[in-house]
């Protein structure tokens, strides 16, 4: 069984706890909980009836970011220069566990400890394409890998 979603956005990672008046919160805690919202709301309107959520997950995600202006010329062509990678911030890590945190809250799993396998990927918007990220979630207890 597996659920496919794409999330139109800026990706937005989990990031570092910082103490706060009543505890502690995220440094980036309302462009993190506008992201979650947006990765929970899809993954519920993807969701079927008969999903399951024990057991053992996949997850794949690639993180699509726009290139900053400074990678191409006036002629909208990507310099010599520009770097093919996404190399820099946010790292993938703290995406990767902003997802697995929406997979939760969505109830798709009970606990991100399930997530078994993990395919996950930065990489600089194609052509028109939108920022945001393209997830898959596999039940590996029916599916046959």
């Amino acid at each position: 069984m597996q659920i496919s979603i794409d999330v139109i956005g800026l990706p937005v990672a989990q990031g570092s706890l910082t103490r706060a008046k009543f505890g502690l919160r995220y440094s980036n805690a309302k462009q993190l909980s506008s992201w979650r919202t947006d990765v929970v709301n899809s993954l519920l309107a993807a969701r079927t009836e008969d999903w399951q959520n024990d057991g053992a997950f996949s997850v794949t995600a690639i993180f699509r970011f726009q290139r900053p202006l400074g990678h191409t010329n006036k002629k909208n062509l990507l310099r010599k220069s520009a770097p093919l990678h996404k190399s820099t911030k946010p790292d993938l890590d703290k995406l990767q566990r902003a997802c697995g945190d929406s997979l939760e809250m969505a109830a798709l799993i009970k606990n991100d400890s399930q997530i078994c396998e993990w395919i996950a990927k930065k990489c600089y918007c194609i052509g028109q394409e939108p920022p945001g990220v393209h997830m898959t979630i596999t039940n590996l207890n029916i599916t046959n890998c």
